[in-house]
């Protein structure tokens, strides 16, 4: 079982970067826990956010904030 700061951790850092991909007007468009990666096996593991395959860059009037 996965400790309540453990998963608040990962879903930091996982709205971090999708807060940022947004930033950038890029739209990840496949997020799912197989392309969420952890680092580590600590409570504060690094996290990443892979598989660009069907990510897409967005004109600034079609980003939805």
């Amino acid at each position: 079982m996965m400790s309540e700061m453990r998963a608040y951790h990962i879903f930091y850092q996982v709205a971090d970067a999708v807060s940022h991909m947004h930033g950038l007007g890029i739209a990840h468009r496949d997020l799912k826990l197989s392309n969420i990666f952890c680092e580590g096996s600590s409570d504060y593991p690094l996290v990443y956010v892979g598989d660009f395959g069907h990510a897409t860059q967005l004109a600034e009037e079609q980003l939805v904030i």
